[in-house]
């Protein structure tokens, strides 16, 4: 438990100098085709770090691939900060709408 709290210490000090929110990838890269392999060690999976901090934390399809596949945006929010991230979900949501939008391999197996 020592050293997990060692590596995770420099993580909750950035939020004290005054950042509010903080954006990241989700993925390093595009989700493989189905079928082929991969595993969280090839992804970067950028979500890992703030599950051992237990920051608020969520991840929205902001972008689409080329091929129609969702891209995430992980945004991160100040310890006990849940209100200012959840209402800056809702206004990107509102600018950015993604509820109707399908990547086509989901939609050609309905």
């Amino acid at each position: 438990l020592a050293s997990v709290e060692r590596e995770v210490a420099p993580i909750r000090e950035w939020w004290a100098d005054g950042h509010d929110l903080l954006v990241t990838p989700v993925l390093r890269q595009p989700p493989w085709p189905l079928g082929l392999k991969g595993g969280a060690q090839d992804s970067g999976l950028f979500p890992h770090a703030f599950s051992f901090t237990g920051q608020p934390a969520l991840s929205l399809p902001l972008q689409w691939t080329p091929d129609g596949l969702p891209v995430g945006v992980q945004i991160v929010s100040a310890y006990g900060r849940e209100d200012l991230l959840l209402r800056v979900a809702a206004q990107l949501e509102v600018a950015m709408p993604w509820a109707d939008r399908w990547p086509a391999v989901a939609v050609e197996g309905a």
